[in-house]
Order: structure tokens, then sequence, then C-alpha cells
């Protein structure tokens, strides 16, 4: 299965933590800041998610895959190096 981002296909059976990455960068470029609840909300807009992508975490059963990479990304402290995250904020620095 292929992921789409900004017409390049990124093949994988799901979406890699450095595709997000590169996507919230590329989104506070031009917004300044977005929130967590929103930039979760963008992702299935702008990808096509794999099923593994759309199934629930067996380590946080109320979230999707997509959303736990995310949400890891900020409790492994590993976002982007120009991106700070406060308050439920991502926010360009």
């Amino acid at each position: 299965m292929s992921t789409k981002y900004k017409g390049e296909v990124v093949m994988s059976n799901n979406i890699k933590e450095s595709v997000i990455k590169n996507f919230l960068s590329s989104l506070l470029s031009v917004e300044n800041k977005i929130s967590l609840n929103d930039f979760i909300d963008r992702i299935p807009q702008a990808f096509n998610l794999s099923d593994y992508d759309e199934e629930n975490s067996s380590t946080r059963p109320t979230e999707p895959m997509f959303e736990q990479r995310v949400r890891n990304l900020i409790s492994h402290n590993n976002l982007p190096d120009d991106v700070d995250y406060e308050d439920g904020f991502f926010k360009k620095k």
C-alpha cells in the first residue's frame, strides 16, 4: 500500500513518523500554530491511511495507530527541530 503526501508517494503499509514530522513542519510554516487535536484531524484529510494506520493501538486502545505516532512525537520529545509543543499546541520556533 502507498501513502500520498503532496503528490509524493511513500511506499509502506503505514504512515511513517518522518512523514508526520514533515507534514507538521509544512503546516506550521503557513499557520504558525496548530492544536494537537486539529493536527490529528488533518492527517486523514491529507493522507491515504492504511488499514493498519486506522486500527486501534494495542497499548492505547482508544486511539488509532497514526494518532499514537503523533502523540509519541510529544512523549518521546521527538518533534522536528523547528517545532515546540506547549499547552496542547504545536508552534513554530
